[in-house]
C-alpha cells in the first residue's frame, strides 16, 4: 500500500475511535436523563429514550469493531 493509503487508514482508525467515544458519551448523558427524577419526562418518552440508548450502544460497538478491523488491516499492511 502507498503511504497516502496507509495515512488514510490511520485517519479512519482515529475517526472510528472518536465516533465510538462520542456515542458512548452521548449514551451516558441519555442514561443520566432517564435515571434522574424529572417530572416533565413521561413514561412513554422514557421507552423512546431507552430504545435510543440501545441504538447508540450498538453504534458504539460497531464503530469500535470497525476500528479494530482497520487496525488489523493496517498491521498486516505494514
Amino acid at each position: 500500500m502507498s503511504d497516502t493509503k496507509l495515512q488514510m487508514l490511520k485517519d479512519k482508525i482515529n475517526d472510528y475511535r472518536r465516533f465510538a467515544f462520542i456515542t458512548i458519551a452521548l449514551t451516558a448523558f441519555l442514561v443520566l436523563g432517564t435515571v434522574l427524577p424529572n417530572e416533565t419526562v413521561h413514561t412513554s418518552h422514557q421507552s423512546g429514550l431507552l430504545i435510543t440508548i440501545g441504538v447508540m450502544l450498538v453504534m458504539a460497538v460497531f464503530f469500535h469493531r470497525t476500528s479494530i478491523r482497520a487496525q488489523r488491516l493496517l498491521a498486516e499492511e505494514e
